[in-house]
C-alpha cells in the first residue's frame, strides 16, 4: 500500500519514489508489536502540496476499502491518516522542509513469543 499511496502523488511533482527495504518492529499497546515501513517521494521544486494531498484523498476515497482523516500539524501542513483492513494504518504528508512526501505504514498488531528478539530491521 505504501507504493500505491506514493503512486497517488502526481508524476509532475515527483523526482523519485523510494521504499525502504526494511523497517523496525515497534511496541504498541501493552504486549503487542507493529512492523513499520517507510516510503519517500522526493518532490520537484514546483510542487503543489495542496494538489498532492487532494490527489491522495480522492484516490483513497475512490478505492473504498480505506478510510482517510486529515489533520493539520502544528506548522499547519496537512497530514493524512489512512486506515485499512485488519487494522493496518498509514500516514502521508510533507517533510518539514516540504521537499519530500513521507509515507509510513504500520502493520496490524501482533505478538511474538517472549524469547524472540525484535531489535534490528525486518
Amino acid at each position: 500500500m505504501e507504493n500505491r499511496i506514493a503512486a497517488m502523488v502526481p508524476d509532475r511533482y515527483v523526482v523519485s519514489r523510494t521504499q525502504a527495504p526494511k523497517g523496525p518492529i515497534l511496541p504498541c499497546g501493552r504486549d503487542s508489536l507493529t512492523w513499520n515501513g517507510h516510503t519517500t517521494v522526493t518532490l520537484t521544486k514546483n510542487r503543489d502540496l495542496k494538489k498532492i494531498m487532494d490527489s491522495i484523498v480522492a484516490a483513497v476515497k475512490r478505492d473504498g476499502r480505506y478510510e482517510i482523516e486529515l489533520e493539520k500539524r502544528r506548522d499547519a501542513t496537512p497530514m493524512a491518516y489512512i486506515f485499512g483492513p485488519f487494522n493496518s494504518r498509514y500516514t502521508a504528508g510533507p517533510s518539514p522542509d516540504e521537499t519530500e512526501y513521507e509515507i509510513t505504514s504500520y502493520s496490524p498488531w501482533f505478538q511474538l513469543p517472549e524469547e524472540t528478539w525484535t531489535g534490528g530491521d525486518f
